[in-house]
């Protein structure tokens, strides 16, 4: 049986995250910060992309992180803890977006930042179909 890794013995070694979030699961919850703090500039880009906002982004981030320690025992390892939690970042902050926009989420014009979060979290293909579908929309719009 292992012992429990301290944060201080966590963060010196470098540890990969499947063995924090092992630990995490394990009850040392206190290891989840060093996720955090391992992730926290990528989660604030993605979510700032896309809010353009720096307080929305960080109530964002802090929300991202509620929901992976919530939902952590459903993580399995099919893509990379930073991926998983990226993912998460993102779909919180296209909600925000969606309610802000009162239920229509436009894409179109959003610029290269947002196509660079959604390259990093694979999902440019599903960005290209909404940027096409919106700048479609856009168009037929006009008088």
């Amino acid at each position: 049986m292992s012992m429990p890794m301290s944060l201080a013995a966590a963060a010196g070694g470098e540890q990969p995250d499947a063995a924090l979030i092992e630990q995490i699961l394990g009850g040392n919850t206190a290891i989840f910060e060093l996720l955090m703090r391992r992730y926290n500039e990528r989660v604030y880009r993605a979510a700032r992309a896309i809010v353009r906002d720096e307080q929305e982004a960080e109530d964002v981030m802090q929300q991202a992180y509620v929901n992976a320690f919530a939902h952590l025992r459903q993580f399995n390892g099919s893509a990379s803890f930073s991926t998983w939690l990226t993912r998460i970042a993102i779909n919180e902050a296209l909600a925000r977006r969606l309610q802000d926009a009162g239920g229509r989420l436009g894409l179109c014009g959003m610029g290269d930042a947002v196509r660079q979060v959604f390259q990093l979290a694979g999902f440019l293909p599903l960005f290209v179909v909404l940027d096409t579908r919106e700048a479609a929309l856009h168009q037929l719009a006009r008088p």
